[in-house]
């Protein structure tokens, strides 16, 4: 999903599914890099493609990026199960 127009400019809306609400602002490097990482590790192109339209101005402290605290968990266990059966996957090869 890309942001069009003034949604692309409207900073009060979650990082991950463009809806307003009780948001939270990325305040870290850690979390910064750590979103990026999962999602690109993810290979998830809604939210890369989300990702890239946020970053074109900067990095996501910068642009005052901000998310649903269930979003974000929500990617944190994507990302976990994700590595979990890759880590299943990788011992299974090597055994």
């Amino acid at each position: 999903m890309s942001l069009k127009g003034d949604q692309a400019m409207n900073i009060e809306v979650c990082l991950f599914w463009h809806e307003e609400g009780d948001l939270h602002q990325i305040l870290t490097f850690d979390a910064d890099s750590s979103i990026r990482a999962m999602i690109t590790e993810l290979q998830d192109t809604l939210l890369l493609a989300s990702l890239l339209a946020w970053i074109e101005g900067g990095d996501l402290i910068a642009r005052e990026v901000k998310y649903h605290l269930k979003c974000l968990v929500n990617l944190r266990n994507r990302y976990r199960s994700f590595k979990t059966n890759s880590n299943k996957t990788l011992n299974w090869i090597i055994d």
